[in-house]
């Protein structure tokens, strides 16, 4: 498929989509790649890199990366990166953007500040086990 053309999957299990805009429903993928946008509609995937905006509802995916919005409603993500992040009546990993919307019924298990000291606290004991096995 072309970067122009539209991916359309229904019930399908595809291990790698690259296209201008994907549309997934009751379906799983691998890897979707795309430079418009991606919807998702009971499906999942395990990496999304879009150029656009993303809307998972009822599904979910294991990475989350997009230049544009990332919605997720009744869905989850590992990690969610994005322009704006919203996020409704789901669970998701960490979320990353300029603006980030977490409604009351949703879970984030690493908000920035966590996540940020959850960083700093792997890259300190990396270190440290650096020194200690050089010797």
């Amino acid at each position: 498929m072309t970067d122009s053309e539209k991916a359309t999957i229904y019930n399908g299990l595809v291990p790698y989509v690259s296209a201008g805009e994907v549309s997934m429903t009751q379906s799983a993928a691998g890897v979707v790649v795309a430079n418009g946008d991606v919807d998702i509609r009971q499906a999942g995937t395990n990496a999304l890199i879009v150029s656009g905006n993303v809307s998972i509802r009822q599904g979910g995916s294991q990475m989350t990366i997009a230049s544009g919005n990332v919605a997720i409603t009744q869905g989850g993500t590992g990690l969610a990166v994005g322009r704006a992040v919203q996020v409704t009546g789901s669970t998701i990993g960490m979320a990353v953007g300029r603006n980030v919307s977490i409604s009351e019924d949703s879970r984030v298990i690493f908000a920035p500040g966590g996540a940020a000291a959850f960083g700093v606290g792997v890259a300190v004991g990396l270190f440290i086990l650096g020194r200690i096995f050089r010797r």
